[in-house]
């Protein structure tokens, strides 16, 4: 129409920062969601040789953890800002807590199987919580 004014979308992030926020955010992220789904219960059962019933017990606590990290995580975010941003630093700091408790939850050290039920827990919380 008649002097109507376009107005340009323009991206307030760059391609480069875009490109770092999905290989340092979203893949890393979406692997570790993607390996503890389908390896997880075979690490604790065939590998841990903990028994069915405890890898389980343990599983379903991780799932209720994650619900409970989820809503904690969103008021951490929501009300901690950090000066990089509101996204920005967490996304770092996520990371890093990830890069520490993926490796450590899946490590086999020989324990005996509540002891090993523990260990998986809670560094499989702490991941979850990152």
């Amino acid at each position: 129409m008649a002097g109507e004014k376009k107005v340009e979308n323009k991206l307030t992030l760059s391609p480069t920062t875009l490109g770092l926020y999905c290989l340092g955010g979203m893949f890393p992220a979406g692997f570790v969601l993607v390996i503890t789904g389908y390896y997880f219960m075979f690490f604790m059962t065939d590998l841990l040789h903990l028994p069915t019933a405890m890898a389980a017990t343990v599983y379903s606590g991780i799932q209720w953890w994650k619900l409970l990290s989820m809503v904690a995580s969103g008021m951490i975010i929501d009300g901690i800002p950090l000066k990089s941003g509101r996204y920005k630093g967490w996304s770092l700091i996520a990371g890093f807590v990830q890069a520490i408790a993926f490796p450590l939850a899946f490590l086999d050290l020989g324990l005996p199987p509540l002891a090993a039920a523990i260990w998986v827990f809670v560094f499989e919380a702490i991941l979850m919580l990152g």
